[in-house]
């Protein structure tokens, strides 16, 4: 049910989307849809938390662990890799939080913030703990400038991606932001 609800927000957006076009779909009735979701605002509560769970999935995975953090061009890459690969696997997942009317949504709004949140600070972290290694002043500062950076990138990224899949692969993408960002960090001595 959720996979035929997400496939409708993401091409016709939560307005145009109708119970009955979800249980046409997902090849069930309307009275099917309704006994698993008493209304389509539950529908769509359960969609969204489906898929900002995926977001945050997909958001963890694409952190390096801290032993990876000798090459930062790579690591960089390797991050914006897992990331715009995910994307790349589940689009409409990221349309519907990013693109779609849900995104305007105060409740995922807040959500997409928090995960936001957790996603920079952890960045900072690991940014924050290779410029302790080599003695960069600031360093606490710094790192969450730069987590805010590469946070900012990754999202201009998914969007990039969304709106024009077929003018990128996430690989070469990924490779174009951790060079553009590789060279903002080596003034920061993390290079």
């Amino acid at each position: 049910m959720l996979d035929a609800a997400l496939r409708l927000v993401a091409e016709r957006g939560v307005t145009a989307t109708t119970m009955e076009a979800i249980a046409e779909e997902a090849g069930v009735t309307k009275p099917v849809v309704y006994a698993c979701y008493p209304s389509k605002l539950e529908l769509m509560g359960a969609l969204l938390g489906r898929e900002e769970r995926r977001l945050a999935r997909h958001m963890r995975g694409s952190l390096p662990a801290p032993s990876e953090l000798d090459d930062v061009e790579a690591t960089l890459a390797t991050g914006f890799r897992a990331c715009l690969s995910a994307v790349a696997a589940q689009p409409d997942s990221y349309r519907v939080i990013f693109m779609s009317e849900l995104g305007a949504e105060p409740s995922v709004q807040r959500s997409v913030e928090r995960a936001r949140r957790v996603q920079t600070e952890r960045i900072a972290a690991l940014v924050g703990a290779a410029m302790r290694a080599r003695s960069v002043g600031q360093a606490e500062g710094k790192a969450l400038v730069v987590a805010s950076v590469v946070m900012g990138a990754s999202e201009g990224a998914v969007k990039l991606l969304l709106s024009d899949p077929s003018s990128w692969e996430p690989e070469e993408l990924a490779q174009l932001l951790a060079q553009l960002l590789v060279r903002g960090l080596e003034g920061l001595g993390l290079t």
